[in-house]
């Protein structure tokens, strides 16, 4: 791939990430315990065991804590500093798509691949949050990138050549293990068995001599060496905790135990949320994975299904479901879908049918969305009413990114663009730019938005009017983004409920104030009820043992999108 196209690609991937990532807060539960863990790190000059709240954080390799580390020596602390990490591995994942592309297909299928991965629903979100899967996502690819040309090149390396392909392999192989271990493994193997069963049904002896040509052993031996450069002093200073915890718990007992109580079925899960997490261009789904008849006969499009297919077969089997677990297959649907150099095409009734039902099934969705937000406006109490402009404002995002877009790329695909080198990108500008401007002021007002309405802010902003006292202990309200905004101001003690709250807090002093959960509406349940009631409400309890004279509660109500409820929050302490 050519220089000047790798600068629009990443140049593209900044434009569109950074907009919203400075002004919204760290929100999910993983993104504040990444952002601190890193700040204590540093604090403690610790490099090889990551810390959250003084305590130890076995969730994940230390990758993505080292790489924000650089960014918070550049930027300080802070949100984009915090993010920043998921943004460039967003655009250099983005790089490393468009140059497989150009391997098996074309510089222009390479490209186009490239930005049909930084626009797609899922990677607009996850590219600017504060966790491991980009950085994983990238070492992935990167993994996947490095497989293709030993599988399909045309000749023997020889000297630098083949040294320098087996250094990559090797590395991209560590790199995916150190941002979120061993799935980072095992999509890639898996990818290259199903390369050879089912996809390679006829010829599977031919396919497995042609994987004879990767190095295995030695590959996966430095690779590992890598690793165990970090796995060993973790390992000892932990007293084997960090395997235990590391994989025992948040792997392997995750794999076992549904989240939040949902009900697992294989395979159903993705089947409903792969739509909307490729939108816009899930549109395009039976362009991409079904044109082209069986695909034994063609050895590069074979590999791209097994590649795309692999993280549904690993994940539908694991009781943890999120979305965003079979994006290291999203780079394979791209390279399908951009093979012919082209933007996609509608050639039959089958996907004109399917690019009909996704593009007015969202505008259908989200429209009736809106429609019901304004119904629940009067039902909604107080503050709470000042969720809906970001409701709003998250549907309308989905609508253009999924009801508006695709019929934009149908009107930009003209045939010009088929036969000359440059048409389509010069057709394709304006759809760029509409793309860019659109998405930077929808996410950016969202943010601002969330900002105002978020739980989390409003406590923050309420502690520093009031002063922040020495030791805050929450109750019920364990939001570790409180942690990342007031480490430096104060020390904050998770509790466990209102009973101990009780227990433990008879004498509470000055220096001390408690936060308690009261309070907690479901955004997206019951709020077309009349009126719409707390599933939640301990505050009675609460305000019985704090009553009186002797304390003083303040109250603050908000959004919190880790939970996707409205709630009220008691802040406690001594006095009148």
């Amino acid at each position: 791939m050519r220089c000047p196209s790798s600068l629009f690609l990443f140049i593209f991937a900044l434009l569109l990430l950074i907009p919203g990532t400075v002004t919204l807060p760290l929100m999910d539960r993983d993104e504040p315990r990444f952002a601190q863990a890193t700040l204590e790190m540093m604090e403690t000059d610790q490099w090889v065991i990551p810390y959250f709240n003084g305590e130890y954080r076995f969730d994940k390799p230390p990758l993505t804590y080292w790489w924000m580390r650089i960014h918070y020596l550049i930027l300080g602390k802070g949100e984009l500093a915090a993010r920043l990490h998921s943004i460039l591995a967003a655009g250099l994942t983005a790089l490393v798509i468009a140059r497989i592309g150009s391997f098996l297909y074309s510089p222009r299928a390479g490209i186009l691949a490239g930005i049909g991965f930084l626009t797609c629903l899922q990677t607009l979100v996850h590219g600017r949050l504060c966790v491991a899967d980009m950085a994983m996502i990238l070492g992935v690819t990167a993994t996947m990138d490095a497989m293709v040309r030993y599988l399909f090149r045309d000749q023997e390396w020889k000297g630098l050549e083949k040294w320098g392909h087996f250094g990559y392999l090797s590395l991209a192989l560590a790199f995916g293990f150190l941002a979120k271990g061993p799935i980072a493994w095992i999509i890639p193997c898996l990818s290259l068995a199903l390369f050879v069963w089912p996809f390679g049904r006829g010829e599977i002896e031919s396919r497995w001599r042609t994987l004879g040509r990767i190095p295995w052993l030695s590959s996966f031996a430095i690779a590992t060496g890598i690793c165990l450069l970090w796995a060993v002093p973790a390992l000892i200073q932990t007293k084997g905790e960090f395997f235990n915890v590391g994989i025992g718990t948040h792997v392997i007992e995750r794999g076992l135990q549904p989240f939040n109580g949902r009900k697992m079925i294989p395979g159903v899960y993705y089947l409903a949320t792969i739509i909307p997490s490729l939108l816009p261009w899930s549109a395009f789904t039976w362009h991409a994975l079904f044109r082209g008849g069986l695909p034994e006969s063609d050895p590069k499009r074979s590999l791209l299904l097994a590649w795309y297919l692999a993280p549904f077969l690993v994940f539908s089997f694991y009781s943890t479901q999120l979305p965003h677990y079979v994006m290291p297959g999203f780079a394979a649907f791209f390279l399908l879908l951009f093979r012919g150099g082209r933007l996609p095409t509608l050639e039959n009734q089958i996907e004109k049918r399917w690019f009909l039902a996704t593009a007015l099934g969202t505008l259908v969705v989200t429209a009736g969305g809106m429609i019901l937000l304004a119904f629940a406006q009067q039902n909604m109490e107080g503050e709470m009413r000042n969720i809906l402009p970001v409701l709003f404002l998250g549907l309308g995002a989905v609508c253009f990114v999924g009801g508006v877009v695709p019929f934009l790329i149908l009107l930009t695909n003209r045939p010009a663009a088929a036969s000359q080198s440059h048409a389509i990108f010069r057709q394709g500008l304006p759809l760029i730019a509409v793309y860019l401007i659109g998405t930077a002021w929808i996410t950016s007002l969202l943010a601002e938005k969330l900002r105002e309405v978020n739980l989390v802010s409003r406590v923050e902003n309420h502690l520093i009017q009031s002063g922040i006292p020495k030791r805050l202990v929450s109750h019920a309200f364990g939001e570790p983004s409180l942690v990342f905004y007031l480490a430096d101001k104060t020390r904050f003690q998770f509790g466990s409920g209102v009973d101990t709250l009780i227990k433990e807090n008879e004498g509470l002093d000055k220096e001390t104030k408690l936060l308690v959960r009261s309070k907690t509406w479901s955004v997206f349940e019951g709020f077309l009820q009349t009126p719409h009631l707390p599933k939640l409400d301990e505050s009675g309890k609460i305000l019985n043992r704090f009553d009186g004279s002797n304390y003083r509660i303040d109250t603050v109500h908000g959004y919190n999108p880790a939970r996707t409820t409205w709630e009220e929050i008691l802040l406690i302490s001594p006095g009148p």
